[in-house]
């Protein structure tokens, strides 16, 4: 029965909705809190406000109402055994220009404070704190105020206590990115819906969201049709620069107990209000913080445009630009003098905060939206009041908040102008870029790679040398012999000056790019350079799209900062025309030739002369758009379309466009949706980025749906093929908030084609990508859901069977590569349980010696599509295919897997085990793998960086084929499988000759799978499959076991891989949800391994080691269960079809406890043959907090006798001494040093000298 009893959702883990969730949860035992943030409350880095090193403390307010707030908060942070560790009451020191220091100590004295606080005459207070800030800047200061008060506090880690303290108290924590609100049939707000398609549901929804607060309620807007709930002017989003020094030893004793810094602004108050500085950090790091607030004005929604962070997921942007910098060098300079002069800046980051024009937060009800009250808008202050801030937000919940600071608070209120308040984002953020260093190759590293350089050539060539724009050739189209979108850097020059670009083609074409500021992405392509995507403005300008206007400049209405470039970078050629298409009173074909129109008589025509009329019509449209006339030609494309003769409505539908079939169809036809006429459809431009993305990051990494000329006009693009490619690559582009959008479309016009009948080849290829997409997302209901359904629709159009393709089809190579397709990312993330799972045997490579050794499939089975990349010889597979096969074999390592965690494991040494069944498919394949293809023959360290860039539609899927290579064994051979299956197990007495060879197998590919990585960051190739990120996941697992090593060589080797999976791990998150969940549970089991020894892993060296169970699963199946109910319906089901998901975390707090002998003892007994098995001594697992391993209930430090655990003391040759490895059986023969020698004192293990460069399987 349903409980009508309240229950609260706050979206955002900040100060206001971490303090609303903690007093809600004090007040009220048995209300039902939970918290949604896109971050883990404990995640190494965060987005919130509130995250920072450190933050300031002060009551110092010329306004009465938040100089009393303030103080009761700071009482609480002095006084609450919770909040006190981390205040440090230090006092301010405010060099004030204005009457701020006497109004503060009127409000103090109106309150009845009595403080340790003062305004000091300026040359009294040049000397206090040792003199040291006689060197500041005091011109135009009246006073100096000081409040002893006052102070900082170390904001992080009192955000992460508060919070986990929150949670103990029984407030849910859910990680989950929000795309909009959920509405329910009344007109309430009923919960959120997450980017997955979950849907999280309460009865009190309350946005504690910060700066992402207008965008989210403007996404909400569109997607539910109620206009009133956007912020409008009432919020904007600002950004303010920090930054940090890390001063010396000498410095740091004399700043170590500085007050903390305010200057009011010295220059120029419009600018900023203050600037300010607080005292060094126990590692030593001074602090700033800039006077410049911005804003960062974008389009968020068509035509929409608000302030809003920037879209990557790491919107705090520690990436700042030189003009912020120099902000915070000018706040070195203004208070420190000559004593800062030789500090440097190491650290820099763009925080992002809510504002009002008044300056006052919004504590309050949606007057728009019933069950939504909004918490937010801190100003960058909401730190202060931390501890005091739910209190408030609970009053307003129970409409008990006092009266002035309800209307203090509301959301509907008289503001301000925004002129009055000093702390009002003033400029843009787009105004503050670098002209020349904004400018980004998208892919580059595993991120952005920004240009330093004033003057820089991407591959300067003799023979492309730039020619200057006076002496431009003449305007012929660029062909795709001279430049397409994935020989941008083959055949382009590139040359970077103070204003603007050249580009240089092999044939001497050229254009000016842009004057100010530098485009951040060009995409070419066959007719001309169509589309400028702009780095930081507030909208896109752009080329070959359906906009006829440009957005206004600072400059004004009438004049655009970029119009130059605009008019200059029009296509440089139109489409031909065959003949006048006869439109009136002129068309714009005849009229750009001076000729005269010719207009044939009107006809009726017939049914087969449609799509030829409405195709002219459409090419003249598109013609009238690049060259910017469609405004001019209103009329003339008005009286054409009055001409164009009678069709029926039966020939229009609104489901997307279908190709023209020799055969007639009994059903109505469909034609291509007008690009100007449907709302739907997305702009050209942003589909020819998105086909660009699509070739960069997911071409033949893994899927390969279509060659570049088969996309080559995004104007044809049936429309849920353009849609469905937006939703897959919006993740790498400034347009990402628009990635659910776009999916939503994408699934809907889908749906539509099926309804209607009208599936066509490009739908198939729609859900293909669409899956791909929720894979990436970590949504894998939803992929799964995708995936089956293309089964389906390849199964009722026989693309299953080979008799299906025939020789004469033009299709037929694209056919085969979509099946392929869907079949690999079966392989890789289709569901391994339940009688429903698709049986990965039915496509098992066969193997013909008789051909030669070929790789071969199931007669029936489809053929593999033609790929000749990197072949020596003609009849050898392609690179991709060869990475079909073996993607089968990574299928069954995930059904081997799954099996172990449902304990079911036979013996691995038994040769009917599915352990030896596996390890024999994958060496056959092996086999069968082309020379040209192998590692020492591909040579891929010797190649440079631009020649893999070139010909990246090999090494993709050749990086690919070589980390599945190292993972398969890595996983097989993982030493977890087999000490948790011994607990299950009782016939699992591993013999010692088995663990010895498998722990050795799993460390040694784990470490080739580190130095793919390396290779990998070295050559710069961006990567974009979340695969590549659990491998690196699973080595990480790997080498956390040999962080034990008493051999102090693997120890630190291990450490330092182990570092090197992490951060490799973390290049993903800001496109791959799926790698942020594997990144978060990578952490805690990270956390919870070192517990007290260390928090710093890399110098990690512990005696023993916890291993959380469930973690370790989710780490090897890719599987993450830390939202269950979002899970199970994975953004498809209703909740009435919600499975339970109550035995998939039950055993969430078993963890595995390894004790690690630092000096073993090794005792050869020569009676048993050396087969005694390792010691196994357990009775169970820990039944402990999934969080605090290392604790028992009352917080002690887990004792070391502790029976009833998993103790499993690893093999004493795992972690000796090396020169205890030195007979190591047959490794003798590979290279890892001298085996067999017995001498000891000389012999080394392999990884000692780190010669592991020609250890085994080097020939691959």
């Amino acid at each position: 029965m349903a409980s009508n009893k309240p229950s609260y959702l706050i979206v955002g883990a900040g100060v206001f909705g971490v303090s609303t969730a903690y007093h809600l949860i004090t007040q009220h035992p048995d209300a039902s809190v939970t918290i949604v943030d896109r971050d883990a409350f404990d995640a190494y880095s965060r987005v919130a406000a509130s995250w920072d090193w450190n933050k300031v403390v002060r009551a110092d307010y010329d306004d009465i109402v938040y100089c009393r707030l303030a103080i009761e908060a700071q009482d609480v942070f002095k006084s609450d055994p919770l909040w006190k560790p981390y205040f440090h009451e230090t006092g301010v020191y405010w060099i004030c220009r204005g009457e701020h220091a006497q109004k503060v100590i009127n409000n103090y004295r109106e309150l009845g404070r009595k403080a340790d606080i003062s305004a000091v005459p300026i040359d009294e207070a040049r000397k206090m704190y040792g003199g040291l800030f006689e060197d500041a800047d005091y011109a135009g200061a009246k006073e100096v105020l000081v409040n002893r008060t006052s102070g900082w506090a170390a904001a992080g880690d009192c955000l992460r206590v508060v919070t986990r303290k929150a949670l103990d108290l029984g407030v849910k924590y859910v990680t989950a990115e929000i795309a909009s609100l959920q509405i329910d049939n009344d007109g309430r707000c009923s919960g959120v819906k997450t980017a997955k398609g979950a849907v999280l549901s309460a009865s009190h929804v309350i946005l504690c969201t910060g700066a992402f607060t207008p965008k989210l309620l403007e996404l909400s807007a569109v997607t539910s049709g109620h206009n009133d709930l956007r912020a409008g002017s009432r919020i904007v989003a600002g950004g303010i620069t920090t930054g940090m020094a890390t001063l010396d030893e000498e410095s740091y004793k004399k700043f170590a107990a500085m007050p903390v810094a305010f200057q009011e602004n010295p220059t120029d108050p419009r600018t900023g209000p203050f600037i300010g500085s607080l005292p060094p950090t126990a590692d030593r790091e001074l602090k700033w913080w800039g006077q410049t607030i911005f804003k960062n004005t974008r389009e968020v929604v068509p035509s929409r445009f608000i302030s809003a962070p920037p879209a990557e997921p790491d919107y705090a942007q520690w990436k700042v630009p030189g003009k912020l910098k120099e902000d915070i060098r000018y706040a070195n300079r203004v208070f420190y003098g000559n004593k800062g002069a030789a500090w440097k800046m190491e650290k820099h980051r763009i925080c992002w905060d809510a504002f009002t024009t008044s300056g006052d937060f919004i504590i309050s009800p949606h007057s728009g939206l019933k069950g939504l009250y909004i918490a937010t808008c801190g100003s960058f202050h909401g730190f202060k009041f931390f501890p005091v801030l739910g209190k408030y937000v609970v009053q307003m919940l129970e409409n008990s908040l006092a009266p002035e600071l309800a209307e203090k608070w509301a959301w509907d209120r008289e503001r301000p102008d925004p002129s009055l308040n000093p702390e009002w984002p003033r400029a843009e953020m787009k105004d503050l870029i670098d002209p020349v260093a904004a400018l980004y190759v998208p892919g580059w590293e595993t991120g952005k790679r920004h240009l330093k350089d004033k003057r820089h050539h991407l591959q300067p060539k003799p023979e492309l040398e730039p020619v200057p724009i006076d002496r431009r050739p003449s305007r012929r189209p660029l062909q795709s012999a001279d430049i397409r979108m994935h020989d941008l850097y083959r055949r382009t020059s590139v040359e970077f000056n103070k204003n603007n670009i050249i580009f240089a083609t092999s044939k001497n074409d050229i254009a000016l790019v842009s004057e100010y500021p530098v485009p951040e992405t060009l995409i070419i392509g066959d007719d001309g350079f169509y589309c400028i995507s702009w780095l930081g403005m507030g909208s896109e300008e752009r080329l070959g799209d359906d906009d006829t206007t440009m957005p206004a400049s600072p400059a004004g209405p009438s004049q655009s900062l970029n119009s130059h470039a605009y008019r200059t970078l029009k296509p440089w050629h139109r489409r031909k025309k065959t003949r006048c298409p006869g439109e009136k009173p002129a068309c714009s074909s005849c009229v750009r030739l001076s000729q005269s129109c010719s207009y044939p008589p009107l006809r009726r025509p017939s049914q087969g002369d449609r799509s030829e009329e409405r195709l002219a019509h459409l090419e003249e449209k598109l013609d009238l758009l690049l060259s910017g006339g469609l405004a001019n030609h209103a009329s003339c494309q008005e009286t054409a379309l009055e001409e164009i003769p009678d069709v029926s409505e039966k020939s229009y539908s609104t489901t997307p466009p279908a190709r023209e079939h020799s055969r007639a169809t009994s059903h109505a036809s469909t034609v291509l949706l007008d690009p100007e006429g449907s709302n739907s459809r997305p702009r050209r431009s942003d589909i020819a980025v998105g086909i660009c993305l699509y070739f960069m990051y997911c071409h033949r990494q893994p899927i390969w749906c279509f060659e570049r000329e088969e996309v080559s006009d995004p104007g044809l693009l049936p429309e849920e093929l353009a849609c469905s490619i937006l939703a897959l690559t919006s993740r790498w582009s400034e347009k990402r908030d628009q990635l659910q959008l776009n999916s939503d479309n994408a699934k809907t016009l889908v749906m539509l084609r099926i309804a209607n009948g009208t599936v066509e080849l490009a739908t198939i290829e729609s859900l293909c990508l669409l899956s791909y997409s929720s894979f990436i997302d970590g949504n894998f209901r939803l992929g799964q859901f995708h995936l089956g359904l293309a089964f389906q629709l390849c199964q009722s159009a026989m693309l299953d069977l080979k008799s299906s393709y025939d020789i004469d089809d033009p299709t037929s190579e694209r056919k085969k590569r979509l099946f392929w397709s869907l079949q690999v990312l079966e392989q890789f993330y289709g569901r391994q349980i339940g009688l429903l799972s698709v049986p990965t045997e039915i496509w098992q490579p066969r193997y013909s010696s008789a051909d030669g050794g070929q790789l071969e499939l199931d007669p029936k089975a489809p053929p593999l599509p033609k790929d000749g990349l990197g072949c020596s010889a003609p009849n050898e597979p392609g690179i991709w295919n060869t990475s079909v096969h073996l993607s089968w074999v990574w299928s069954q390592v995930r059904k081997y897997v799954s099996n172990c965690a449902q304990n079911i494991l036979k013996e691995p040494w038994r040769h009917d085990s599915m352990y030896a069944k596996v390890l024999s498919d994958f060496m056959e394949t092996e086999n069968m793998i082309p020379m040209c293809h192998r590692y020492d023959s591909a040579k891929f360290y010797k190649r440079k960086v631009e020649e893999l860039r070139v010909n990246r539609d090999y090494w993709a899927p050749w990086l690919k084929e070589q980390f599945m290579y190292h993972a398969i064994p890595t996983v097989l051979n993982h030493p977890f499988l087999y000490i948790v299956g011994a607990q299950h197990n009782p016939n699992l007495a591993i013999p010692n000759t088995f663990w010895r060879r498998s722990s050795e197998l799993a460390l040694l590919h784990a470490t080739w799978i580190v130095r793919m990585i390396d290779m990998v960051v070295e050559k710069e190739v961006p990567l974009a499959d979340p695969f590549f990120g659990h491998v690196a996941a699973i080595a990480a697992t790997v080498h956390l076991y040999y962080c034990c090593s008493a051999a102090a060589k693997l120890r630190h080797k291990s450490n330092t891989d182990f570092a090197k999976c992490r951060r490799f791990l973390k290049g993903f998150l800001s496109s791959s949800a799926a790698c942020g969940a594997l990144d978060r549970s990578l952490d805690k089991m990270t956390r919870m391994a070192a517990g007290p020894e260390s928090m710093d892993v890399e110098d990690w060296m512990p005696s023993k080691i916890y291993l959380s169970v469930p973690l370790m699963w989710e780490i090897l199946q890719f599987n993450f269960t830390e939202d269950p109910h979002e899970a199970s319906l994975g953004g498809l089901l209703d909740t009435s079809l919600s499975p339970p998901v109550a035995h998939e975390v039950a055993d969430e707090s078993a963890t595995l406890e390894i004790i690690v002998a630092t000096s073993p003892e090794i005792t050869i007994d020569t009676a048993d043959g050396g087969q005694e098995a390792p010691t196994l001594s357990f009775k169970g697992f820990i039944s402990s907090s999934r969080h605090q391993p290392w604790t028992n209930s009352r917080g002690n430090e887990r004792p070391g006798e502790q029976t009833d655990n998993l103790t499993f003391n690893l093999t004493q040759w795992l972690y000796a001494d090396s020169s205890q490895l030195t007979n190591m059986g047959d490794m003798g023969d590979l290279g890892i040093g001298d085996m067999g020698n017995g001498d000891s004192q000389t012999a080394k293990a392999w990884w000692e000298d780190e010669n592991y460069s020609n250890v085994m399987f080097n020939h691959f």
